[in-house]
């Protein structure tokens, strides 16, 4: 399940109120893992910790005027098509966030340009542009660089702005935005959860960070 917006009106909080929507958000009998994408307020970080999950890493938007790059890589990109590629989706999904969300892809794919990423014939990745980009996942952390600038590379063609929300472990999309001197928006959020899972060093999330 996933729930988004969650705020209690400020003459309405300190009175139980975002305790038992937690409460109710995170049953005892819920899935194994709790997650909160989290803004920087420091009451809400409080309940949150209270609520059994913590924090494990920032998540930043870089941005940039996008331009044409070129990174060799072997990789081949393709339009990816919900009916075909659902199955390597998913694969992917369940190697790197842990869970598969065909009925999430299967939305995104009517609003954004989905592309897969092929190597010797096997899909390797997958990553959305439009209507705020994301999300990207890749099998090897090393084929981020070539991914983002295919990705910067088509919003240049646009005439477009290029930007992903990212976490901050993850060292390979950073090290391509330092390089490109993309710039640092000043919004920050904190991934917490009640353990940790994932290989978030391989992924990049949405943009608006909706969904997880």
């Amino acid at each position: 399940m996933d729930l988004t917006e969650f705020f209690v009106l400020p003459n309405q909080q300190s009175g139980g109120v975002g305790r038992e929507l937690l409460a109710r958000a995170f049953p005892k009998s819920a899935a194994r893992y709790r997650v909160i994408v989290a803004t920087l307020d420091d009451r809400a970080i409080y309940r949150y910790l209270n609520a059994g999950v913590y924090g494990r890493f920032p998540i930043k938007y870089f941005y940039r005027k996008a331009e044409k790059v070129d990174v060799k890589s072997d990789l081949r990109m393709e339009p990816l098509r919900p009916d075909i590629h659902m199955q390597d989706i998913n694969r992917i999904d369940l190697q790197i966030i842990g869970h598969a969300r065909g009925i999430i892809h299967r939305w995104v794919a009517t609003a954004r340009e989905g592309y897969i990423y092929k190597r010797g014939g096997e899909v390797v990745g997958y990553g959305y542009l439009g209507g705020g980009n994301g999300p990207f996942a890749v099998l090897d952390e090393n084929d981020l660089p070539a991914v983002l600038a295919r990705a910067e590379s088509l919003m240049a063609e646009r005439g477009e702005e290029f930007g992903a929300e990212t976490p901050l472990i993850n060292r390979k999309a950073i090290e391509y935005f330092m390089q490109r001197k993309y710039q640092l928006d000043s919004f920050t959020v904190l991934f917490m959860s009640n353990a940790p899972f994932g290989k978030f060093e391989n992924y990049l999330c949405f943009s608006p960070i909706f969904f997880m």
